[in-house]
């Protein structure tokens, strides 16, 4: 595998069939070397960035090579995704599978022709060719007999690479009657050792940086809520109890304008946070269950599972009574909201009393003078 199969922005000057395909970490072009590749396989279902990708592919290559160096093949069978490229300089348009099933042939006709040429010369150079087919699949057949057109791709892909030939198709139907054993094989993308291995390190890259920027924001928040004395007596009275942290403590505190807001009216809170069950009631129809408000914020909903999550497995009070809620027939999703309502009313009180979290806390009832 040619080491310069990849490259970050600046140095695809050194490649011969650069292909943009994404962005690194610090917003940079990732290119790709088609000619070391030498096909690619774009495979996945519908509207999962196929066609962006491949028009990304053109674009760039078009912008970094002229006609004189790189003739393109647009193989186009419903006529939609690639019919944009159409009359393009230096390019052929193929619409529709009569029209590509001819320049299939046609470019079957070139490939032996230079191949016959490569054998008389071995030195040989002939103009680059990049042939790219929108949902190949079109043109396969999937009764026993394979069509003229899926041969011929095939053959394309196995020997156009030793005379310029290269190809990039895609497909939306992700399955062994389309990925076939003989595309798996002239495709390597599927399956190269190599790259994967060049993904993984720039996904592992790409990961580190993101880890590390998230690593930045949380001690800015901390910053934040450290250099505010009411700030930080609210976040260690919230952070005293287990399952508690950063995230959740500074949302409680943003959101409720540490307290200001709801004034600590529990019910009120737990309902903003979409915790609160309501009875299913029209007029005067009572319907069975509960459900919680529509109007309630789904991303402090969402945090607060996974608070909760961790509050039932290190938190003996909050485990508790989760488990007894399920031991009383409750559903999970149902015992785990009833737990996130009595975790959050239990940070309210906390902070309402200026009282960090106690495990060994009894409520007592008042009790009534005569």
């Amino acid at each position: 595998m040619d080491e310069m199969l990849f490259c970050r922005n600046g140095e695809n000057g050194e490649m011969t069939l650069p292909l943009a395909i994404g962005r690194d970490e610090n917003g940079r072009p990732l290119w790709l070397d088609l000619a070391a590749a030498p096909n690619i396989l774009l495979a996945g279902y519908t509207k999962q960035g196929k066609s962006v990708a491949m028009n990304a592919m053109i674009a760039s290559l078009m912008l970094l090579k002229g006609q004189e160096e790189v003739e393109f093949i647009f193989i186009d069978p419903k006529r939609a995704e690639l019919a944009v490229w159409a009359g393009a300089a230096g390019s052929r348009y193929a619409g529709g599978e009569s029209e590509a099933n001819a320049e299939l042939d046609r470019l079957t006709v070139e490939l032996d022709s230079r191949l016959s040429g490569l054998a008389g010369d071995p030195r040989r150079k002939y103009p680059k060719i990049v042939v790219f087919v929108d949902e190949y699949a079109d043109l396969m057949d999937y009764g026993s007999k394979k069509t003229a057109a899926f041969k011929n791709i095939v053959g394309l892909s196995k020997a156009g690479n030793a005379v310029g030939i290269h190809m990039v198709i895609s497909t939306n139907r992700v399955s062994g009657k389309v990925i076939t054993k003989e595309i798996k094989e002239n495709f390597p993308k599927l399956h190269d050792a190599a790259l994967l291995c060049k993904i993984e390190n720039e996904l592992k890259h790409a990961l580190d940086f993101i880890k590390a920027e998230i690593k930045k924001i949380e001690k800015m928040m901390l910053d934040i809520i450290l250099s505010n004395k009411e700030y930080k007596n609210t976040f260690d009275i919230l952070t005293s109890m287990k399952g508690v942290a950063l995230i959740n403590a500074a949302a409680i505190i943003v959101f409720t304008d540490n307290f200001k807001r709801f004034s600590f009216n529990s019910r009120k809170i737990c309902t903003y946070w979409g915790v609160t069950p309501f009875r299913n009631e029209s007029g005067d129809s009572i319907r069975r269950g509960t459900h919680t408000s529509s109007f309630h914020n789904n991303w402090l909903k969402a945090i607060l599972s996974e608070s909760v999550l961790c509050a039932i497995r290190y938190n003996e009070r909050l485990k508790t009574y989760f488990l007894r809620l399920l031991a009383k027939g409750k559903h999970r999703n149902i015992a785990l909201n009833n737990t996130k309502n009595k975790l959050l009313k239990t940070l309210v009180a906390m902070v309402r009393d200026s009282k960090t979290y106690d495990e060994n806390y009894v409520s007592v009832p008042p009790t009534c003078a005569i």
